[in-house]
């Protein structure tokens, strides 16, 4: 073996024996490798990214056995520092990050941990708005193309907020689209907003009585059994 040679290189380009460096258990062509390397060089000696970005995939894995086997190159559990590093710094419970950073941290959750968070978790998000708010308060935006697409509802829902985009990539699949959906939804974003089908349908019904009778008044609240009063342009009543 080789575990005592210092010739394995390090995310912060120094020379280490193989005894002291980690690789995360990531696969080499997983975008967060470079990321999670990056963000753990400050606490642990991560092996240089570059290095395990060899193709093809056979090869990176005769790399990565080389590596944990001869040299002696310690693996670390992705899924686990995610838990305890990354996904900490993203939850609502811990001061809002930066813009910028929210959306790193969370692609990198996103990626590692998929739709294993775990149970009750509830995360910053960034909204098309510019705002960032919990996941309770977002719903997924059209490019999600999300079962009910409340944003293409929103003139009759007020106030809600959408989901960035941005946390797609350009040429996002079908199945990175359920991954994404399925990560907000155990993150905590809510599919319908509370009441928001009878809000969208008291309103939906409002707008087209307006555009065709008189004196259109909404008395849901009056228990007369009926949402709307309205009259023809006669005069005769109309319950709706």
């Amino acid at each position: 073996g080789y575990h005592n040679a210092e010739f394995v290189l390090t995310a912060d380009n120094s020379l280490k024996k193989g005894g002291d460096v980690f690789i995360p258990d990531v696969p080499s062509s997983n975008p967060a490798l470079n990321e999670l390397a990056s963000l753990l060089q400050s606490s642990k000696p991560i092996i240089h990214p570059a290095i395990l970005s060899i193709t093809p995939e056979e090869d990176a894995k005769k790399l990565r056995g080389f590596l944990t086997g001869y040299v002696g190159v310690q693996l670390l559990n992705a899924q686990i520092i995610c838990k305890e590093t990354i996904l900490p710094r993203i939850m609502s419970k811990s001061p809002q990050p930066l813009p910028d950073e929210l959306l790193s941290f969370t692609k990198l959750c996103k990626e590692i941990l998929e739709a294993e968070l775990g149970s009750g978790i509830e995360i910053w998000v960034r909204t098309k708005s510019g705002s960032i708010k919990t996941s309770k308060e977002v719903f997924l935006s059209s490019e999600f193309r999300p079962f009910r697409n409340w944003e293409t509802h929103q003139a009759f829902v007020p106030g809600l907020s959408f989901i960035d985009s941005t946390y797609l990539p350009a040429d996002c699949t079908d199945d990175e689209l359920k991954k994404w959906r399925d990560f907000f939804k155990t993150a905590g974003v809510k599919e319908n907003p509370d009441n928001g089908v009878e809000q969208f349908a008291i309103n939906f019904a409002l707008e087209k009585l307006k555009g065709k009778y008189r004196n259109v008044q909404l008395v849901e609240k009056r228990n007369y059994g009926f949402d709307i009063q309205t009259e023809t342009p006669e005069g005769a009543p109309i319950q709706v």
